[in-house]
């Protein structure tokens, strides 16, 4: 009787994804500096919603992710004093939000016993090393996976594997020179930790190197990262944004600038 795909995504994940990536740009732009004083309010509203999105798509794989998110921005920095404050007044608006309703706490499975460990063992098994040894150099696109969508599944001759992983639809598709192709760039990104510095937007860079690491790992469950739209095209995006050198901000001296005038004139 509660359903999980809210609004038009496809399902719960794609949802909770979109939220999740999207927080990072959110909470980033609610950090600077505002020349209008209506645009912090609607920024803050905007990532508390979100947070809330994440726990109503009761995904927990990206509140895991969120969880993250949460925690990178309290112990970091990068706030100013009025905006730590506003920061944990949000996040205990939050948890009694989530407190006061069940139908928000499907998190809370991850405390079960075995609960934790019988997910990892369905999506990571003995099948994904049976199948790298059978086909080490991969059986093609829309070969295997739990997300071939419907008008590629005849494109492949014979019923596809169905692994629950996305570095198992990796090595189905692509082998093993796929995978480590994969494992390779993800090594890279792990490595571009957003450093200081003048950057007004280090505590958003920092988010997005949280995430989409985040999401890395929890490519190993679920039905993966790269098959929810629009949050995979988001999160190479966030990719993109930290792993490239800030621009440097150029600040022009009037003195200077008049100076130079003068000289160019005589």
């Amino acid at each position: 009787t509660a359903h999980r795909i809210p609004a038009s995504f496809v399902n719960a994940h794609a949802f909770a994804g979109t939220m999740v990536t999207t927080l990072v740009l959110l909470i980033g732009a609610w950090s600077q500096p505002h020349e209008r004083r209506w645009i912090g309010p609607l920024m803050a509203s905007a990532s508390v919603a979100s947070f809330l999105g994440v726990f109503m798509a009761a995904t927990r794989t990206h509140m895991i992710t969120a969880a993250v998110l949460a925690g990178v921005v309290t112990l970091t920095g990068g706030l100013s004093r009025s905006q730590r404050v506003r920061w944990l007044a949000a996040l205990a608006l939050i948890g009694y939000i989530v407190a006061a309703d069940t139908r928000l706490q499907r998190f809370t499975t991850l405390t079960e016993k075995g609960a934790l460990s019988e997910r990892i063992g369905n999506s990571v098994n003995q099948n994904f090393f049976d199948v790298v040894a059978e086909s080490p150099l991969g059986n093609g696109l829309t070969s295997g996976g739990t997300s071939v969508p419907y008008f590629l599944r005849s494109r492949h001759s014979g019923p596809p594997l169905l692994l629950e992983s996305e570095y198992a639809r990796i090595a189905i598709e692509q082998g093993l020179p796929g995978l480590l192709l994969w494992a390779l760039f993800i090594f890279w990104v792990a490595l571009k930790i957003p450093a200081g510095g003048h950057d007004s937007w280090l505590l958003g860079r920092r988010l997005a190197w949280a995430a989409c690491l985040s999401i890395f790992v929890s490519g190993m469950l679920g039905i993966g990262m790269m098959a929810s739209v629009p949050q995979a095209s988001i999160m190479l995006l966030l990719i993109g944004w930290f792993t490239s050198p800030p621009k440097t901000e150029v600040v022009e001296d009037e003195a200077f600038l008049a100076t130079a005038k003068q000289f160019r004139v005589a």
